[in-house]
């Protein structure tokens, strides 16, 4: 009653980062020889990048499934603001006047853009039939992620690399809880 609900911000959060990382993680499949897994797949397209957009739409994959995993590891876990301890303090806040008050706003604004533009892009060479010197595709389609979900190879993948995912993350938890409890 004191203790998890005490760490269950900074679980959800290693459970977040390893969740993910072990996901995507191309360096152990490789190393292994295992290439039944989506990154080795993505990795084994960026041959042929020019002539086959299969590759984005799986990397298109992996960001919806990440994205929805991460959802639902927040919505079960549910959770709150960080406890405030002892000795802890208020700081001061100022408010900003005239174009000031828009600087904060425009910087993480700008942060954002800058930090999403390789995952735009990535989205618009997943969803476009024809993507080449133009700032956005022409035209639309969902053709490759059709021909991504009917590969035989992509499913399995997909499985193959979230049952490895769950499996790090679960055995990083208890050895990260046991650590912590010893």
């Amino acid at each position: 009653k004191v203790t998890l609900p005490l760490v269950k911000n900074g679980l959800f959060a290693g459970c977040s980062i390893i969740l993910i990382w072990s996901f995507t993680e191309l360096g152990t499949p490789l190393m292994f020889g295992f290439t039944r897994t989506t990154p080795v797949q993505i990795f084994n397209g960026m041959n042929e990048i020019e002539s086959n957009p299969l590759p984005y739409a799986q990397v298109a994959v992996m960001l919806i499934f990440s994205t929805v995993l991460y959802l639902i590891a927040k919505r079960m876990l549910r959770t709150e603001n960080a406890v405030t301890t002892k000795g802890s303090r208020k700081g001061n806040s100022y408010i900003l006047t005239g174009f000031k008050a828009y600087l904060p706003f425009a910087a993480f604004a700008l942060l954002a853009l800058l930090s999403l533009l390789p995952h735009i892009m990535l989205l618009c060479c997943a969803f476009s039939q024809e993507y080449y010197q133009t700032l956005l595709p022409r035209v639309f389609t969902l053709i490759h992620f059709e021909e991504a979900l009917s590969n035989p190879i992509v499913i399995p993948s997909i499985v193959n690399s979230l049952r490895y995912a769950l499996l790090a993350t679960v055995i990083a938890v208890i050895l990260g809880l046991s650590g912590a409890l010893i």
